[in-house]
């Protein structure tokens, strides 16, 4: 968690107006809370664990990502176990009864067009650039203030596109992080198409 804030211009109060859904932030909590660590975080922090937020509440993606490290370092051997977790958590969370209908009657083109608007039911403060598609192949870019996120962030984010791309139907989808920096990551994501 140090090092994620050392690189923000003031920790913990960097960007307050780049934020997530409260929802992400209770379905991560609820799978894997700190515990062993809980007492050393700062106050911020704390508090978001003992008290999350309501589904509906706004919480400042810093808070978000400095809680996913301290997560990463109690519960994963390595970044790839967590990676693995996370995709299957953003699954979970696209399949609750708050966003179910919001992913199930479409396609995956139609989730991939709309791909900047779904980002803003989730997050604000950053953006997903309109996904450019061709057949079954996208390319978008994710836009955020500096070093909001990092490349394991920008991975662990394509990955939940992955999950509402697969919710809507797609199959054998495989997305990458083309190229990562301090504001920026681009994404390039394949599908096979629903068959029938």
């Amino acid at each position: 968690m140090d090092a994620y804030l050392a690189r923000l211009p003031v920790g913990l109060a960097s960007y307050p107006d780049c934020a997530i859904k409260g929802s992400i932030l209770r379905t991560v909590l609820e799978r894997k809370p700190p515990s062993r660590l809980l007492s050393a975080l700062p106050p911020e922090l704390h508090g978001l664990v003992e008290t999350p937020p309501a589904s509906s509440a706004w919480v400042p993606e810093v808070h978000f990502r400095a809680l996913q490290r301290v997560i990463i370092d109690e519960h994963f051997d390595d970044d790839e176990a967590w990676l693995s977790w996370s995709y299957e958590t953003q699954k979970e969370l696209y399949t609750s009864p708050l966003y179910r209908a919001l992913f199930l009657p479409l396609t995956p083109p139609i989730v991939v067009r709309l791909g900047r608007t779904l980002w803003q039911r989730f997050r604000r403060g950053s953006t997903l650039s309109p996904m450019h598609v061709i057949g079954s192949c996208a390319e978008a870019t994710i836009f955020s203030p500096p070093w909001v996120f990092h490349e394991l962030d920008h991975r662990a984010t394509a990955l939940g596109i992955k999950a509402a791309i697969e919710l809507a139907g797609a199959r054998d989808v495989n997305i990458r992080v083309l190229e990562s920096s301090a504001t920026s990551a681009k994404l390039e994501v394949r599908w096979n198409r629903r068959e029938g």
